[in-house]
């Protein structure tokens, strides 16, 4: 961590913004927030809405690790399987669960609208099947629309052939309440719609240590403290260990992500005549994005280890698999990796550690719609509104998987994936 973005898409597209200050002085607080991505300005966001002191501090630059690197999709759901969230809590939680992030699709749309953020949305996403059998895809539509009350209509092989040119996919299913944005543009608005004496925003100033005493939390900075009732812990994949049980139940998985050189205008249609994200139904998945250039974002891969080898060319072979019109067109402009914070059922931890320790993290696979959902959930937490966020209590912070033991289970299970999806193509 040095106080500098990676080179990416997104950290082209903000320049080289001022730092906020370092803290370097004792402040008191309500809550002290502890991570400046996604889910710790949703929650920095909504307990200002409601009228709550707060400090937040970065380690390094707000949106510094998956939230500024991500491939930029705002789907409702989570990254586990929504039957299987039926089978641990039952059907009506399970409903309340989803519903969350149909409403946090809503409040972050807006948010874009009421302080006009330059994030680019576009409206709507495609899950694209590689399998034969549509009847599964036609049946979970039906079951998303009618039981969990998203919107989702199914798409036959000719309706997804007809925008995507492509054999792979048979058939999807549409979703127009998703959408794809910039996610470090929108962050770095919403943090600047935060940022006041109030509700201080520091970077480069990591938490040490946390104590406790009977006049609440004292967290330590190398230069500065904070003094505060409540503490929420919003950190993941590139923590420290300040809080150590969240360090064990990380898994913290590497991927990447490619943006193409622009394609001319007959190229682009030649393969995709739509704009919406797309996310394929295997189970090591690809997902890509037409840019507001021409170009593809393009996202997929899971590797052991810091160094990415060939995974660039690897991901450009990847395009061509799915549109072989493209071979000999594509060049990557920019190529970027970095880690994400999983648990092991592939559900975020949200709720509260102890009585006045909360957590909002590990929002790996799909985090830019639920980080806002757990937000409000924290918020309303520590406001008494309600005890909404222990909807989450059963999945528990999952198995122990953190360090290079977690990076190695993130490796093999990836592996295990890509086999499920070679055999389950040749089968279907």
């Amino acid at each position: 961590m040095d106080g500098h973005y990676i080179d990416s898409y997104y950290t082209r597209s903000i320049g080289t913004p001022p730092c906020y200050e370092t803290l370097d002085q004792t402040i008191r607080t309500n809550v002290c927030i502890i991570g400046g991505g996604l889910a710790g300005i949703a929650t920095a966001f909504a307990l200002k809405e409601r009228g709550v002191e707060t400090v937040l501090l970065e380690s390094n630059r707000l949106g510094w690790g998956a939230s500024g690197r991500n491939g930029g999709l705002v789907l409702t759901g989570y990254a586990a399987d929504t039957k299987k969230i039926i089978q641990k809590v039952g059907m009506a939680n399970a409903k309340a669960l989803y519903g969350l992030t149909i409403e946090a699709t809503r409040i972050i749309r807006d948010r874009i609208s009421k302080y006009a953020i330059p994030c680019l949305p576009v409206d709507g996403s495609i899950s694209a099947s590689w399998f034969r059998d549509t009847a599964p895809l036609a049946d979970d539509a039906a079951f998303l629309t009618d039981i969990m009350g998203d919107e989702a209509i199914f798409w036959d092989t000719d309706e997804i052939r007809d925008t995507y040119r492509t054999n792979r996919y048979h058939g999807a299913i549409f979703f127009p309440r998703h959408f794809h944005m910039n996610p470090l543009i929108y962050l770095r608005h919403i943090a600047a719609q935060i940022h006041d004496k109030s509700h201080p925003i520091f970077e480069n100033s990591p938490a040490i240590s946390i104590t406790e005493n009977k006049d609440g939390l004292i967290i330590r900075t190398a230069k500065g403290t904070v003094k505060a009732d409540h503490l929420v812990y919003c950190g993941s994949a590139y923590s420290n260990g300040v809080i150590r049980k969240f360090n064990r139940h990380c898994m913290p998985v590497q991927t990447f992500v490619l943006k193409t050189a622009p394609l001319a205008d007959e190229d682009m249609k030649a393969a995709i005549r739509k704009p919406y994200a797309v996310c394929d139904t295997r189970w090591a998945s690809d997902y890509y994005r037409v840019l507001e250039d021409n170009s593809l974002l393009w996202g997929g891969r899971v590797h052991l280890g810091e160094n990415p080898g060939n995974i660039k060319e690897a991901i450009l072979a990847d395009i061509t698999k799915v549109y072989p019109q493209l071979s000999g067109k594509l060049s990557c402009e920019v190529f970027w990796g970095g880690r994400m914070g999983y648990n092991s059922h592939k559900m975020p931890s949200i709720g509260r550690l102890r009585p006045h320790i909360w957590h909002s993290t590990h929002y790996g696979g799909n985090g830019l719609g639920p980080t806002t959902a757990g937000g409000e959930l924290i918020a309303d937490g520590i406001t008494g509104k309600n005890d909404n966020y222990k909807l989450f209590a059963p999945f528990g912070h999952g198995l122990p998987a953190g360090g290079k033991t977690g990076a190695v289970i993130g490796q093999a299970v990836y592996q295990s994936w890509c086999l499920a999806d070679r055999l389950h193509t040749a089968l279907k």
